[in-house]
């Protein structure tokens, strides 16, 4: 199974609609979202252009929640599911941990627990790939503009593969 990782888009709405043809061009079967989509008007163009089924965790700049849930259920987003701010997953027999990473200590301790085979975070919008105590950590990155601070135009996202074990960022 091939999953689409996303994060930190700040209501980019150019970059998230190239993301998304990267998914279908990837052909995932899932996307995960990492948090920050910004405005729930976000949500809104993903899935009025995407029919994956899409996991979303909130970050800390997710606002108007009241907004992200109405229309959810005002439009019938069956295959969007939210699990608040952390997603505790299980997929194909892999436990997988999904937190947008705004508190770096969690993240660790997630790694570090060795309850979950695989840790995916954003927040920092720095694109990785490492392997933490056998615990595979991915963290796609940003679609949006700034990375650590500064503005740069080295958007990306991940594809997961989970029968190979193996993450692979790519540049929109």
């Amino acid at each position: 199974m091939k999953i689409g990782i996303i994060s930190d888009v700040h209501d980019n709405g150019l970059n998230l609609l190239k993301a998304i043809d990267i998914f279908k061009k990837k052909e995932v079967e899932i996307i995960i979202h990492c948090g920050d989509w910004g405005s729930p008007g976000a949500a809104w163009l993903f899935m009025n252009n995407c029919d994956i089924r899409t996991i979303s965790v909130f970050g800390n700049n997710d606002k108007d929640m009241y907004r992200f849930f109405t229309y959810k259920e005002k439009y019938n987003w069956d295959k969007l599911e939210y699990h608040g701010e952390f997603a505790n997953l299980e997929l194909e027999g892999k436990k997988i941990a999904v937190y947008h990473g705004n508190v770096g200590e969690i993240t660790e301790a997630l790694m570090l627990s060795g309850k979950w085979e695989t840790v995916i975070s954003g927040h920092d919008h720095v694109s990785k790939i490492e392997s933490v105590n056998g615990v595979l950590h991915i963290n796609p990155g940003t679609i949006n503009c700034l990375k650590a601070g500064k503005i740069e135009n080295n958007f990306t996202v991940a594809i997961y593969d989970l029968g190979e074990n193996k993450a692979e960022i790519i540049k929109l």
